[in-house]
């Protein structure tokens, strides 16, 4: 089969996708491998690959429950900011 991805991994280029509004698997996959910042976010070294989009497509969750949860945790994130 195909290696497991790391969930916090994963969940960190969903939310890089999220934010920028990248809508393609493989076009994230690609923007993690090339931009620096992003490899610091998600806390991959040069040398770690980037997962393939076809691994990262078949461990995603449906998108209507990822919308919720990034909904969600954006809520609670700005309500700690302003408290």
């Amino acid at each position: 089969g195909r290696p497991s991805i790391d969930p916090e991994l994963m969940i960190r280029m969903m939310r890089i996708g999220y934010c920028l509004g990248i809508r393609s698997d493989r076009l994230l996959c690609e923007e993690v491998k090339l931009n620096l910042a992003y490899r610091w976010f998600c806390k991959l070294k040069i040398s770690d690959p980037v997962p393939d989009h076809s691994t990262f497509l078949m461990a995603k969750i449906p998108t209507r429950m990822t919308r919720h949860i990034f909904v969600t945790i954006e809520i609670e994130i700005d309500s700690l900011w302003r408290s």
